[in-house]
């Protein structure tokens, strides 16, 4: 088994994970929330998410996407057209990659230092 060197990943329901890391990097995967069964409904987000993924455009794995991402002004990341689509429901930040695309996601800093 791998070590995890102090990374926490949730399964939070269905498809959606989140991911935090021990720098304090959240990363959420697949925002079904609202209406996912098997979401864990005191479950609360992280305060800073500047991540959200999409793996793929159904329902169920993007249904939350804009709620979350304008909350907590995320950078939603996925595939060119959904990332527009997601732009056009009012996301400020979104990172459209085609098939086999990178992102470098770095970690953002705070005011404070």
């Amino acid at each position: 088994m791998a070590s995890l060197n102090g990374t926490r990943i949730t399964w939070l329901g269905h498809a959606t994970v989140l991911i935090q890391d021990p720098k304090g990097t959240n990363i959420l995967i697949d925002p079904y929330i609202a209406q996912n069964p098997k979401y864990p409904k005191k479950f609360e987000l992280p305060d800073k998410l500047p991540y959200v993924l999409l793996t793929h455009g159904h329902g169920d794995h993007m249904a939350d996407v804009v709620p979350v991402a304008k909350k907590h002004d995320s950078t939603v990341v996925a595939i060119y057209e959904l990332a527009d689509y997601v732009a056009g429901q009012g996301v400020k930040k979104t990172i459209g990659m085609n098939l086999g695309g990178t992102v470098a996601a770095r970690r953002r800093r705070s005011h404070n230092g």
